[in-house]
């Protein structure tokens, strides 16, 4: 079983195809998405005591984008809480989304939640954000715009893999599901769905 805890980036604006579902068709695995939009790190933590039956399961974690300005300090140690809560360690956590460019306070913010989550989740910290960055317009086919390299530049996602400010479209959804199932398999916790059958 694999568990999904946070926000919208599980469960973003409609039409934009959601990891999970996309994930599920690529792996064999039995899938659960708690995310909601707007949940905040408190919310979360609160759903898992409330479902201690989807503690056991392989857990992604994305939370504290819709509270970031409560700080670093907090959002660590809800994350640490969580990790408790859990019991185990087989787990991922996806990076805060970030939508100003590098130099901006909100940037610089964003960072600074995502060393303390490096610091806590070590290799299980997934560049989710990084990967689109990095390769998201190259994987997809798509030439990038002038607004796609300001972005690039700046630190952020490029606006051809978003819908909005903060979430990823159908296409950078896939790409994600992509890196999270190769993870997964990579780690043996998971078999493809070609695999599988």
């Amino acid at each position: 079983m694999i568990t999904f805890w946070g926000d919208s980036f599980w469960d973003g604006p409609p039409g934009n195809g959601y990891i999970p579902p996309i994930l599920s068709g690529l792996i064999d695995a039995d899938l659960r998405n708690t995310g909601k939009a707007g949940a905040s790190t408190d919310a979360t933590l609160e759903m898992m005591r409330s479902r201690p039956d989807l503690l056991p399961g392989i857990a992604f974690f994305s939370m504290g984008r819709c509270c970031y300005s409560v700080g670093p300090d907090k959002i660590a140690d809800d994350y640490a809480a969580a990790f408790d809560l859990l019991g185990h360690d087989r787990l991922f956590v996806i990076p805060m989304t970030k939508t100003r460019r590098r130099g901006t306070s909100s940037f610089d913010l964003c960072e600074a939640i995502d060393d303390r989550l490096r610091d806590l989740a070590g290799d299980r910290f997934l560049d989710t954000q990084g990967h689109l960055i990095v390769n998201g317009l190259r994987l997809a086919g798509i030439a990038p715009t002038r607004r796609d390299e300001r972005d690039i530049e700046g630190g952020i996602i490029p606006a051809s893999l978003r819908c909005d400010a903060i979430h990823n479209n159908l296409i950078a959804n896939g790409l994600v599901a992509h890196l999270i199932a190769d993870r997964l398999v990579d780690l043996g916790w998971v078999a493809r769905r070609s695999e599988a059958a």
